[in-house]
C-alpha cells in the first residue's frame, strides 16, 4: 500500500466547465502546503443538502483496485444552523466530467470543529477515472438566513485528503527460456558462482538431456 497526503488549497482548479466557464467552487488538492487560509463556501438558503464546494487532484488512470480515504475537514463556521457532510469521488475529466464512483457520505454534521470520516472506493473503478474529487455538501436548518462553511485549508496538518493506494500486483513469474528446437530449459541459479543449464536437444538417435556447467 501506498499512503499520500493532499492538501485542500484554496487554489482555482476548475476541472470542469460549468455552462463553459470555470467553477468558481472548484480548488485544488495537493501535496505542497502553503500559509494557512480560509477557505469561505457560497452562500446558499437550500433546505437539502447542495453542493458547494469540490478540491480536485489529477491521478493515474491505471491505478489497480481500491482505494481508502481518510479525509478530515477543520470547520470554523457554517454561518448559522447548518448541517454538511462530504465525499469522494472518481472522476473521468476526458468524457465530460463524468462520475465513475462515489464513496458513501460521511457523517451528517452540525457543528463545528475538526471532523474525520474514512471513505472508501470500490475496486477497480480508478480504471477509467483521471481526477480524485473531494466534494462536499451544505444544507440550512433551522431560522432564516443563508449559510456558508469556513475551512481551514492551506497547512500541512489541517483539512486534507489522506490516500492509501493499492500498490499493483507483482509482476508474474517469468516463463521458461525457449530453446532453438520449440523445447523448453530451466534456468537454476545456486550459489551464485554458477548456473546450471539442463537443455533438452534432439538428434537422430532420439532425444538426449545434457547438462552444461557455466
Amino acid at each position: 500500500m501506498a499512503l499520500e497526503h493532499y492538501i485542500l488549497r484554496n487554489v482555482n482548479r476548475s476541472t470542469c466547465l460549468v455552462g463553459g466557464s470555470p467553477d468558481p467552487d472548484d480548488k485544488e488538492l495537493s501535496k505542497t502546503p502553503a500559509v494557512l487560509s480560509s477557505w469561505f463556501g457560497p452562500s446558499i438558503t437550500d433546505t437539502s443538502f447542495v453542493t458547494v464546494g469540490t478540491f480536485d487532484l489529477d491521478v493515474d488512470a491505471d491505478t489497480p483496485g481500491d482505494a481508502a480515504a481518510t479525509v478530515q475537514l477543520v470547520v470554523g463556521s457554517t454561518g448559522g444552523p447548518a448541517e454538511y457532510r462530504y465525499r469522494v469521488q472518481a472522476i473521468d475529466d476526458e468524457s465530460g466530467c463524468a462520475v465513475q464512483d462515489s464513496s458513501p457520505w460521511s457523517a451528517v454534521y452540525t457543528t463545528t470543529g475538526t471532523k474525520s470520516d474514512v471513505l472508501s472506493l470500490p475496486a477497480g473503478v480508478w480504471s477509467g477515472a483521471t481526477v480524485l474529487r473531494l466534494e462536499i455538501q451544505l444544507k440550512k436548518t433551522g431560522a432564516m438566513g443563508s449559510r456558508s462553511l469556513t475551512i481551514s485549508v492551506d497547512g500541512s496538518t489541517y483539512s486534507y485528503v489522506e490516500v492509501t493506494w493499492p500498490t499493483p500486483a507483482p509482476p508474474p513469474a517469468p516463463s521458461d527460456i525457449s530453446t532453438h528446437d520449440g523445447h523448453s530449459a530451466s534456468v537454476k541459479q545456486d550459489d551464485g558462482d554458477s548456473a546450471a543449464v539442463l537443455q533438452r536437444t534432439s538428434d537422430t538417435a532420439g532425444t538426449s538431456t545434457h547438462t552444461v556447467e557455466a
